[in-house]
């Protein structure tokens, strides 16, 4: 399962120390830890995207992640791990400036533009959010999240973002499980 968390604005984050982040990191990956008595076929992931879509993770943030999640830097975002879960931060706060960063790598890299190309620019192996998590008014859509929003069910959290709790996120879990997911049809 893929859970993609949409928290804060970039602004916020930055303003975030190193020991919160590992606080907060460590709270939300909880539900997705492996255990021993449940296994999965496909391994749990992580992302966390600002739910603001605004900003752009800047150098000393970009740091500060990365030596919590052991990660790879790219444009986009970082990816790495926690307690044996693959994690995603993306840097970019716009979900418009991400898909526009997707489609000029494949223009690069001379690669046909289409829904699986940037799919696989944009998530890679882990594919697009099963379930996203968002810190925001049930009233209206996550500003931050254009196309990760195509085939993901939403569940919104009414409580402030550095206060998410491993339970809320074992609840939304439960909730998704209990879905009728029918992928854009009716």
């Amino acid at each position: 399962m893929h859970v993609l968390v949409a928290v804060g604005s970039m602004e916020e984050w930055h303003s975030v120390s190193e020991t919160e982040w590992s606080t907060l990191l460590n709270r939300w990956i909880e539900p997705l830890v492996p255990t021993t008595k449940v296994r999965s076929a496909r391994p749990s992931t992580l992302t966390v995207a600002p739910y603001a879509s605004t900003g752009v993770a800047p150098i000393d943030l970009r740091r500060i992640l990365i030596s919590q999640i052991g990660a790879n830097d790219s444009e986009m975002c970082l990816a790495g791990s926690l307690r044996g879960v693959p994690v995603r931060i993306d840097l970019i706060g716009s979900g418009l400036e991400r898909l526009a960063v997707a489609g000029r790598g494949l223009i690069a890299a001379r690669t046909d533009i289409n829904e699986d190309s940037i799919d696989e620019f944009m998530f890679g192996e882990i594919g697009e959010p099963d379930l996203v998590v968002a810190c925001g008014p049930q009233s209206k859509s996550v500003p931050s999240l254009v196309w990760e929003l195509a085939y993901s069910e939403i569940v919104y959290v009414d409580t402030p973002w550095r206060q998410l709790s491993s339970a809320h996120l074992d609840y939304a879990i439960r909730d998704y499980h209990n879905r009728n997911r029918r992928f854009g049809g009716v």
